[in-house]
């Protein structure tokens, strides 16, 4: 993270970088719809990586196929292999980025896409009525009874 960060701060001075750490959701909330990128550290797959594409940002996360799920994620300009793919491109795929509004809308428009297929309304209102019903995925061993 560190190593990403320095790349950062040398090769785009321009750029003022602000960790997201011990503030309120409010706070979050303005940052978030004020930045125009964003980078996840954590488990990658997480809302600081859809989040900002819903407000016209872009976010960047190294690839982890504990978190991420079953899909082909080379396809994303925003996602990488792993930590050092990310701090061997990130910074010339910002700028590649800046100098591109059409490359840039399209990688807004991908990472939107893909989390409108994997939870939209309707399917997440499925999903409740199935936990309401008691209609689970995965069933424990013991019930307990309730």
């Amino acid at each position: 993270k560190q190593h990403i960060l320095q790349d950062l701060r040398h090769k785009l001075p321009e750029y003022q970088l602000l960790e997201i750490r011990n503030m309120s959701f409010d706070d979050y909330m303005h940052y978030a719809t004020i930045c125009r990128y964003a980078i996840t550290f954590g488990e990658g797959f997480d809302g600081y990586l859809a989040q900002p594409s819903n407000q016209g940002g872009v976010a960047f996360a190294a690839h982890n196929s504990n978190y991420f799920p079953d899909h082909d994620f080379s396809a994303y300009k925003n996602i990488f292999r792993d930590e050092q793919d990310m701090y061997q491109r990130i910074s010339q795929t910002i700028q590649e980025l800046d100098d591109s509004d059409d490359q840039y809308a399209m990688v807004t428009a991908k990472m939107r896409t893909l989390y409108e297929s994997l939870y939209s309304p309707d399917k997440y209102r499925s999903q409740v009525l199935r936990l309401a019903l008691r209609q689970f995925d995965l069933m424990p061993f013991h019930q307990p009874k309730i």
